[in-house]
């Protein structure tokens, strides 16, 4: 650059404001020799406060960069930029007895009218408060994923210690179930010898409220030790022949006086040739779902009917699904309550144990049981217009059979 040319382009008014203009960006440019042409105040005060240099126009300012590292790294960015290049980096710049400040670079050729390079231009953001946040930042999330990792690794810990109590205290009523069991049948048994003996009206009275008692305290044990031997992974369906008939006739003659007793009638809807139709699988857990099932429609409604159905839904070679559905005309279960049906000791309502006595572990188990035969389970209900609890699962074809299903006929009901 031919010298009046230079002061024009040094000296002109426009330049020195544009220069000027923003006090916290740097901006100098460079001949093809690394030498100064012009530069603002910020970038003088930063020079000296990095490098404890002063510059002037002319000077090359690799000979005022004191560190080699950082002389190489401008240099690469200054040939860049004469070769043509428009870019920006990220850099950081300082001694190493001083911090080191980390800028936003943008790279730019200076061209004559003839479109030859004849210098570079540099535009510098200082970036060092971002930069320290940010390391500031990755710290924390470094130090934060320690500490939920060190976390999930103490709960999981803990789980497993949670899991392992679980599965001892059910192992251990799993493994007191005789001998719980036992002396309840064994008071049970001398209450009725007693009665035998007893000629007092009072006394009977009174035999009969201890049996009662007994009975009841006898079918919440065993709903506690059915749900821990099902915890404890211990129990093993049995695959034998049956027929529903069978199990809903036994059912219907246990817990048909109860609902006797209350007023309420009971029906039993199967298809006809369902009802006779030859399985296998377990009858004594199936009967266990449905009792439940039945016994708490019969608990919860004081007037009108409970009806028991079961319907074919889907058939395999292998198995028929059967849909059972219990419908009461009973108090009915509001949707939050419902969620809570299925879980160990809930009920409805945990006002309703005095009123109605049990443990609030039959809905469980039958859900246990019902996973088990590789079903589902659930519950529609409206408050005041009764509930149908529902469960589906598949039972084994004991042969193949030809009977056609027809639609339903109803089964003597118990009143």
């Amino acid at each position: 650059m031919r010298a009046y040319e230079h002061e024009n382009f040094v000296n002109s008014s426009l330049l020195s404001s544009l220069l000027e203009s923003s006090p916290d960006v740097i901006i100098f440019a460079l001949d093809r020799h690394y030498r100064y042409l012009v530069f603002n105040s910020k970038h003088r005060e930063t020079m000296r406060a990095i490098w404890g240099k002063e510059i002037a126009v002319g000077t090359s300012m690799l000979d005022v960069i004191g560190n080699d590292a950082d002389r190489e790294a401008a240099k690469r960015s200054f040939d860049r930029t004469l070769m043509g290049e428009h870019f920006s980096t990220e850099e950081a710049y300082g001694d190493e007895k001083l911090a080191r400040l980390y800028w936003r670079i943008f790279w730019a050729p200076i061209r004559n009218d003839d479109g030859d390079v004849i210098g570079l231009t540099c535009f510098n953001m200082d970036i060092t408060e971002h930069k320290l946040a940010e390391a500031e930042l990755d710290n924390y999330r470094h130090h934060l994923e320690q500490l939920v990792d060190t976390r999930t690794a103490e709960l999981v810990i803990a789980k497993d210690a949670a899991e392992a109590a679980n599965r001892a205290k059910s192992s251990f009523l799993a493994n007191m179930s005789h001998e719980l069991r036992t002396p309840m049948n064994g008071i049970m048994g001398m209450i009725d010898m007693a009665k035998r003996r007893m000629a007092d009206a009072k006394g009977l009275d009174q035999l009969d409220k201890a049996k009662l008692s007994a009975e009841r305290l006898l079918g919440v044990l065993n709903d506690i030790l059915d749900i821990s031997t099902i915890e404890a992974q211990r129990l093993v369906l049995e695959n034998i022949p049956m027929q529903l008939v069978s199990i809903t006739e036994n059912l219907v003659g246990t817990l048909g006086h109860k609902a006797t007793d209350k007023g309420l009638r009971v029906r039993v809807e199967i298809p006809s040739g369902l009802d006779n139709q030859q399985f296998q699988g377990d009858p004594l857990r199936l009967g266990q779902i449905l009792t439940n099932l039945v016994g708490n429609a019969i608990k919860f409604t004081e007037h009108g009917e409970i009806v028991l159905r079961a319907r074919p839904v889907r058939e395999t070679a292998e198995a028929l699904q059967v849909r059972f559905e219990v419908s009461d005309t009973g108090v009915g279960i509001d949707a939050e309550a419902q969620t809570r049906l299925f879980r160990s000791f809930e009920q409805a309502d945990n006002s309703m144990t005095r009123k109605y006595g049990g443990a609030g572990l039959g809905l469980v188990i039958s859900k246990h049981l019902v996973q088990l035969m590789g079903g589902d389970i659930g519950v529609e209900s409206t408050p005041g217009q009764g509930s149908t609890f529902w469960f589906v699962v598949p039972l084994k074809k004991r042969a193949p059979s030809s009977t056609s299903l027809t639609p339903s006929s109803s089964r003597p009901s118990a009143e």
